[in-house]
């Protein structure tokens, strides 16, 4: 498939230098916003609270996670502001991701349930009306890519659930593989990864 062979050259060319190598004016440009064929890709900031609750109210949005219920407002801007504050504190996490100017989800990397000496949790939520069209797929090999590019990170992982069967092509297009099957706030979850490429 030519969106694989796209994502897995990419991650195959030479890495960047390590976090740990990266100096403080490096960090920081990991902020700017950035494109890829058709998306924006940015920090989260306050005023994506009504795209964020437009997205994570949604029953179909909501119906993958252990609890189906849909976010109200509050929850919804808390959900947003730790997106926020991760940044703040790490220096990267998941972006707004724009299309023709339009935020249509939130998505990218974290260190939610993970410490990062272990691995990168990669995540991505979009509105279901920008489902199918190849968007979570172009955001996930993006942020594969700034992982181990620019980060330097070991490894991306991704949880899925077991009947959320439409999200599990995308972590295979951005090269992550099946590991296992574990558990994750009592739901059955599958566990995707990709360890960081030799030289």
């Amino acid at each position: 498939m030519v969106v694989v062979a796209r994502c897995m050259n990419h991650l195959k060319r030479q890495n960047a230098a390590s976090i740990k190598n990266m100096t403080p004016d490096q960090k920081s440009d990991w902020s700017r916003p950035r494109q890829t064929a058709r998306l924006t890709l940015r920090p989260p900031e306050p005023g994506d609270e009504a795209a964020h609750f437009a997205i994570f109210s949604h029953p179909e949005v909501t119906k993958h996670k252990p609890d189906p219920t849909p976010a109200t407002e509050a929850e919804s801007r808390d959900m947003l502001n730790r997106d926020i504050n991760h940044w703040a504190t790490h220096g990267f996490g998941r972006w707004a991701v724009l299309f023709g100017g339009e935020a249509i989800g939130f998505g990218g990397l974290s260190l939610y349930g993970v410490s990062r000496a272990e691995a990168l949790n990669l995540g991505y939520h979009l509105h279901p009306s920008r489902w199918r069209g190849g968007f979570a797929t172009e955001l996930a090999c993006h942020a594969v890519s700034f992982a181990f590019d620019e980060i330097g990170a070991q490894r991306v992982i991704g949880r899925v659930r077991a009947w959320n069967p439409g999200s599990i092509p995308v972590l295979e297009r951005a090269g992550l593989t099946f590991r296992e099957e574990t558990e994750l706030h009592g739901a059955p979850t599958l566990l995707y990864a990709i360890d960081r490429p030799t030289r």
